[in-house]
């Protein structure tokens, strides 16, 4: 950290900008929007500055329990008619972001790059409890690719998506992909039906096939479009309206055990138990982008 600066007025902001201004623009509008926030709605913050090796990092804490995160960023509401329209930008200017909800208030982070950050859709994770790997072709870039996903732990369970953005081989579908990927990482901490009504709300871009879900005791999803699965010996296909067309009759809970998610570009009819084994699958793929999602839980009676 290089810079931390309590915010409790409007003057203690202006400083925080003064000090911003070396860094552009964008960094100042949205220093601006969040600092005015802190003081018109929470009376009490904290901001802090992080250089990165590869860009910068921006936080803003308040500690201000009375928060609705569907309230404050869907259309038609704001305390004050300004601050859903302030935080909508301050995503847009921002690389990254996320928000964290606490026990008195929230935490707002927001990223920047000095470089466009290349956003592989390839990862092999594992944790104590559980394994996760995830692999598209024929490229494993999000700006080259409309197939991703993401698993990551959250709090006491896990919080994974995976989407196929429809058509392949344009600029538009890698944009929406990385556009999707954004906001769902973003809003990761909250609970899924908000996730869900919040992003469909400001995600702007193509159709999308998805699923997004949570492993807890169980394991909860919401499925939109055509991503297939493979779950209990089974491959299985749902059909349901597209993302941005509708958030009705999609919720599926399961049984906590192993599941693949899979795009139409391959065809998986069986456990898939190695990141290697995955790759040679995709090799088998179609002319489309195709990808999985395999999700492991460890110890479970299919291994």
């Amino acid at each position: 950290m290089i810079y931390k600066k309590e915010i409790l007025s409007y003057d203690d902001v202006y400083e925080v900008l003064h000090f911003l201004m070396p860094f552009g623009e964008k960094f100042v509008l949205l220093a601006k929007e969040a600092g005015l926030n802190i003081i018109k709605h929470c009376g009490r913050g904290v901001f802090r500055f992080f250089k990165l090796k590869d860009g910068y990092r921006l936080v803003f804490e308040d500690f201000n329990k009375k928060f609705d995160i569907k309230k404050v960023f869907l259309k038609g509401y704001s305390t004050s008619k300004t601050l859903g329209i302030g935080l909508n930008l301050m995503i847009k200017l921002c690389d990254e972001f996320e928000i964290i909800p606490k026990k008195n208030g929230k935490v707002f982070v927001f990223y920047f790059y000095e470089k466009e950050k290349v956003q592989y859709c390839v990862f092999n994770k594992e944790y104590e409890d559980i394994k996760a790997f995830l692999k598209v072709s024929p490229y494993i870039s999000v700006t080259t690719n409309g197939d991703c996903g993401i698993f990551e732990k959250v709090k006491e369970g896990y919080f994974f998506a995976f989407w196929d953005i429809a058509g392949h081989g344009c600029a538009d579908v890698y944009v929406s992909s990385k556009k999707l990927r954004k906001l769902l990482l973003g809003f990761r901490f909250f609970g899924l039906e908000d996730i869900l009504e919040i992003v469909k709300y400001l995600y702007e871009g193509k159709d999308a096939a998805l699923v997004i879900g949570e492993i807890k005791k169980n394991i909860t999803f919401f499925h939109f479009g055509n991503i297939r699965y493979f779950y209990g010996g089974k491959s299985i296909y749902k059909e349901s309206p597209f993302f941005k067309d509708s958030l009705k009759d999609t919720k599926i809970e399961l049984n906590k055990n192993d599941i693949v998610f899979f795009s139409d570009g391959i065809n998986i009819n069986k456990n898939i138990d190695s990141y290697e084994e995955l790759s040679k699958i995709l090799k088998t793929k179609k002319e489309d982008d195709a990808g999985a999602l395999v999700i492991k839980i460890k110890g479970n009676v299919w291994n």
